[in-house]
């Protein structure tokens, strides 16, 4: 827990377009980002034998579903990685993977969304299948 106290923390509100507040949190986390990416993403991706092309292939199925449930997702991701300076293809791809500790994602995907975020009214959900 935090020594300070709430009214001490300097606070920066997010607001504007996906691309603002992508921009703006790019700038702020940039180096968590930078080490973010590497130490949780990259490094064992590598030493798993993965190369950066391939983490970016297995970033297809969220950005394909992202364009179709929340295209803003990927505008304020392009905004964060450029603001970071990291490549967006690979950040898309650390953001698609790296919460779920999976760095080859051959074995399945899963996401689940409720039906009020969806156009056609139905709630969607995509099983992992570890085999």
């Amino acid at each position: 827990m935090s020594d300070q106290s709430p009214a001490s923390v300097a606070c920066t509100p997010l607001t504007g377009t996906p691309a603002e507040i992508g921009a703006a949190w790019g700038c702020i986390n940039r180096e968590a980002i930078h080490q973010d990416l590497e130490l949780q993403y990259l490094a064992p991706a590598r030493e798993a034998g993965l190369t950066r092309r391939h983490l970016q292939a297995q970033a297809e199925t969220f950005v394909r579903i992202a364009l179709d449930l929340a295209p803003h997702w990927l505008d304020e991701n392009a905004a964060i990685a450029a603001a970071a300076g990291v490549d967006s293809g690979l950040y898309t791809a650390f953001v698609a993977n790296v919460y779920r500790r999976r760095h080859d994602l051959s074995k399945g995907w899963s996401m689940a969304v409720d039906s009020p975020c969806l156009r056609t009214g139905v709630c969607l959900c995509i099983a992992e299948n570890e085999g």
